[in-house]
């Protein structure tokens, strides 16, 4: 970056890359917004990413729905397909940019600027009733059905709800460690397009099989604690009539501060009727 450049000129970076390296791999882009600040002093245009999706390489296997695509200079691509991929699919975006992409994309799309309801509240970015994409998304199946108004907005800040978190405490649980459990949700599932598809917690930390293998588990009175904590947890589960029935380190992960958090209730059975755990959204 040429630092005499004007920043109008100089080039912003993608949002996402969207290329698909390994092969049989399916991308989902849910409820994502692309800010652009206002240009810096003598600017024109926002200081946010461009382009849209299609950042480092052909768009292959990708499912999008719901997001603001708001790029920096609307004659710039909010989705670039250039290679138009049969498998991919666009809908119900709100982008101001250019959309190259196989014949039928974005059918439902809204082509526009959003407007952003006027706050002063820290992580808030909640659409204006007047905006295009309020109350417009898609309903996804246990991602986005929590909606307040006649449908769930477009982009990632439903209006209404709680103000978004940022940094290495966002959403950190304010109950103390333990009182959930120390039980990871199991995965909520629905189908776009006929696509079917899982949202999960996201955790940082390790599996308790990897720090096995590092030996990095010396101190017995460590160990037992974590015993004990594995046990609280399978207890929890059972007193709301839920089997595990997969327990094994690989599925057992300790985050940063040490408390563990079972996962993997893929194989977990309820006692009330029979069937398994998790069941798939209607």
């Amino acid at each position: 970056m040429n630092l005499t450049e004007p920043w109008d000129d100089v080039e912003h970076g993608g949002f996402l890359k969207t290329s698909d390296n390994m092969g049989g791999g399916r991308v989902f882009v849910f409820h994502n917004t692309l800010l652009q600040p206002a240009p810096l002093t003598g600017g024109m245009y926002g200081r946010g990413c461009d382009p849209g999706l299609g950042h480092g390489g052909p768009i292959v296997n990708l499912l999008s729905r719901n997001n603001i695509l708001q790029v920096h200079k609307d004659w710039h691509a909010s989705i670039d397909d250039s290679a138009r991929d049969p498998a991919s699919s666009y809908d119900y975006d709100l982008y101001n940019g250019v959309i190259t992409a196989a014949a039928g994309a974005e059918p439902n799309g809204m082509r526009g600027v959003p407007i952003y309801a006027t706050t002063t509240t820290a992580g808030v970015f909640a659409l204006d009733p007047s905006s295009p994409g309020f109350d417009d998304g898609q309903v996804l199946a246990n991602f986005s059905d929590g909606f307040a108004g006649a449908g769930p907005d477009v982009g990632a800040f439903e209006a209404g709800s709680a103000p978004m978190e940022f940094g290495v405490d966002a959403y950190r649980p304010s109950a103390m460690p333990g009182e959930d459990g120390g039980l990871v949700p199991g995965p909520d599932v629905g189908v776009v397009a006929g696509v079917p598809y899982l949202a999960m917690a996201f955790l940082r930390g390790r599996t308790l099989d990897r720090l096995i293998r590092d030996r990095a588990l010396r101190d017995s009175r460590e160990k037992a604690r974590i015993a004990c904590e594995i046990a609280r947890a399978v207890g929890h589960a059972h007193a709301h009539r839920i089997i595990h029935r997969d327990i094994k380190p690989s599925n057992v992960l300790l985050d940063a501060e040490g408390h563990i958090h079972v996962m993997d209730f893929g194989l977990a059975k309820s006692l009330d009727d029979g069937g398994p755990a998790l069941k798939p959204a209607p």
